[in-house]
């Protein structure tokens, strides 16, 4: 910091005492750019309603930090310095209360802005007396301004009013940022707290130097609470609020909902939408994040990368929770997914009893999805778990038609498994209006219907009540009933095998197929010997190509439903 020299019984004058002001002005300046940087900052201002209360805020003390010239306006005879610019505070002392009126029409309300902007002006006039050259005696008199102050000034913009819950939120004007946001209603009277939010976007300075060390050990500068409501949209805020994501930055965060699908983003901070991606640089697949679980995510330039291995490999960042004994979870369609899966308190979809299943070490225990009788219109799809065991997905065995799963998306299956799992089903009505297969198998993966099903109609495509492919195994070992028609009743191809030893097929209605039985490059093994089909159907028995096999141990070509005779070209029925 640059200091005034002055010589002993050296006449004091105007320039020095200026000079002195300023060189401590300029000091302090660069001393707050070093640390809080170029950015507007500010502190204290808490945002309340008034007391008594009314249809105004009270803003408390507070300070602003603003990149400014050091003299746009001539500092008396140091004269105006634009050259450079410092980084200058602008005190607010007591408090200050702004008016946010109601609209006055009826369903409307307004948003008000409650912004700041940095000020200086010259004020404090007094009464100066200077040196008479004409006559040394009577001093000369001017009222002129003695103080260049720094200050603040807040306001509240009022938005356009407009019916309730579609009114927005004014940009600030020219030279202020913005604070906080009130909302007020037609017909109130009084603004409570609850009407007054603070923007994300607030430049408050949160974390003071005397906490920094806390708040580096409490890790409160990295980590937040989702507050999303949506399964792939995970929204958090971090204190002090980023201005922008920067590359190698990261977040952890406590996650709220599970992820459903591969398209989910994070925004953090009110800083967008952007997209999750696995450190494979593949987006996060669906159940890669479990509803509470506290994960690790760090941005590339263009994607928030899940660090370490996704929920289905790790639960919440360390070893799974071990059973050591079965497992009942709940579903019901009074229940939500926000629920524990009790008996009591059961989950709304199948899918997420399933992810809440998946984040276990099974350690040889079974796992049973417990699902009340109504109508399921969200499809399941199973990824593999931990610790052998078993997983059950179990509806009404007694009276499947009471325990339906109807999907009507396109090319979804109601129920689908791949990469080596292996699930049981029992006691489910399945229906399709989109095209998709009933039960499917994939990528070696086994599901074994070992207690009662029912198919119903299957339409909209080529879907299949039980489709095997790409190493997938289908096995039924109990009776069960088609009440329902679709391209194929069985489907099995691309070096996949199904097995039919259900005792009794029950056909009711003579359902509909293009081929009762489809097998390509794949084998279909059901026989008289151990099933029994009751009941027709219409279309071709059986289509055998590509090297498909067909092994009814010689129960004869018409032992499959259907009213026109199958084909083997290409292909083996025996």
């Amino acid at each position: 910091m640059d200091r005034i020299l002055v010589q002993p019984v050296e006449i004091p004058t105007d320039t020095m005492f200026l000079a002195t002001n300023k060189n401590a002005m300029l000091a302090l300046g660069y001393l707050t750019q070093a640390v809080l940087g170029n950015s507007t900052a500010v502190d204290g201002f808490v945002c309340t309603p008034t007391i008594p209360a009314s249809l105004s805020v009270l803003l408390t003390t507070g300070s602003i930090y603003s990149l400014q010239n050091v003299d746009s306006v001539a500092y008396l005879t140091q004269g105006i310095d634009t050259g450079d610019q410092i980084l200058k505070q602008g005190i607010v002392r007591g408090n200050t209360t702004l008016a946010c009126p109601a609209p006055t029409t009826s369903g409307q309300s307004i948003n008000y802005l409650i912004q700041i902007a940095f000020s200086e002006t010259d004020t404090n006039p007094q009464n100066i007396q200077f040196y008479n050259s004409a006559d040394p005696s009577v001093p000369l008199t001017q009222n002129i301004n003695t103080l260049r102050k720094s200050s603040a000034t807040l306001s509240a913009k009022a938005g356009a009013a407009a019916t309730t819950g579609t009114q927005t939120t004014p940009a600030p004007d020219a030279g202020y940022v913005g604070l906080y946001v009130v909302t007020v209603a037609n017909g109130q009277t009084t603004i409570t707290s609850g009407n007054i939010s603070q923007l994300a976007t607030a430049p408050f300075l949160s974390v003071k130097l005397g906490s920094i060390l806390s708040a580096i050990q409490s890790g409160a500068a990295n980590y937040g609470t989702d507050t999303s409501g949506s399964a792939n949209t995970i929204t958090v805020a971090i204190t002090p609020q980023p201005t922008s994501l920067v590359t190698g930055q990261r977040v952890w965060v406590k996650v709220a909902n599970t992820t459903t699908n591969s398209s989910a983003v994070m925004n953090v901070s009110g800083l967008g939408n952007v997209a999750l991606y696995e450190t494979s640089g593949n987006p996060l697949h669906k159940g890669g994040v479990i509803a509470g679980g506290i994960y690790p995510f760090v941005y590339d330039g263009a994607h928030w990368v899940l660090e370490g291995p996704a929920a289905d490999t790790l639960y919440q960042g360390i070893a799974r929770p071990l059973l050591t004994s079965t497992l009942n979870l709940y579903v019901a369609t009074t229940g939500s997914d926000s629920n524990p899966g009790t008996s009591g308190s059961p989950f709304l979809t199948l899918q997420h009893a399933v992810n809440v299943a998946l984040t276990y070490d099974f350690n040889g225990q079974a796992v049973n999805i417990n699902v009340a009788d109504g109508t399921y219109t969200g499809n399941l799809s199973v990824s593999p778990f931990t610790g052998g065991g078993s997983l059950n997905l179990i509806g009404n065995v007694t009276t499947p038609a009471n325990c339906i799963i109807a999907i009507s998306a396109s090319g979804v299956s109601n129920i689908s498994a791949q990469n080596g799992v292996v699930i049981n089903i029992s006691g489910f009505k399945l229906t399709n209006s989109g095209g998709g297969n009933g039960i499917f198998s994939t990528s070696g993966a086994q599901i074994n219907m070992n207690g009662p099903m029912e198919y119903g109609a299957f339409t909209g495509g080529s879907g299949a009540h039980l489709c095997s492919q790409a190493g997938g195994l289908l096995q039924v070992t109990a009776n069960y009933k088609i009440s329902g028609g679709a391209n194929a009743h069985y489907s099995a191809n691309a070096l996949s095998e199904l097995t039919c030893g259900a005792p009794t097929v029950t056909l009711t209605g003579t359902p509909a197929f293009t081929d009762f039985a489809l097998v390509s490059d794949a084998i279909l093994a059901v026989s008289s010997s151990t099933t029994t089909f009751s009941g027709s159907a219409t279309g071709v028995r059986y289509i055998a190509q590509f090297g498909g096999l067909i092994q009814t141990n010689g129960s004869g070509s018409s032992y499959l439903p259907g009213n026109s005779a199958g084909s083997s070209t290409g292909g083996f029925y025996n």
